[in-house]
């Protein structure tokens, strides 16, 4: 998926059995937003929320926001959540 000495496959995603979150920035273009679909589907349980005005460090951008919908989604209340 990324150039990493060892990368994740998707065999190795398709393992992970907890609900996953995943959020993306809206003006994301790069390899991450390309491979979102593939990971959200390789996923059991994941649920994705788009940050139309975030880019690709959303976090860092609106740490509020995206904690918010993370604190959300381990307490249950977001689809894909615990």
């Amino acid at each position: 998926m990324y150039e990493a000495a060892e990368k994740i496959t998707m065999e190795q995603v398709r393992g992970v059995d907890v609900p996953a979150f995943l959020g993306v920035g809206g003006r994301e273009t790069g390899p991450a937003a390309q491979a979102l679909p593939l990971t959200a589907a390789a996923l059991p349980d994941a649920h994705i929320i788009e940050y139309p005005e975030l880019g690709h460090l959303g976090p860092l951008e609106d740490c509020t926001l995206v904690a918010k919908d993370a604190l959300r989604h381990f307490a249950g209340i977001l689809p894909g959540g615990s």
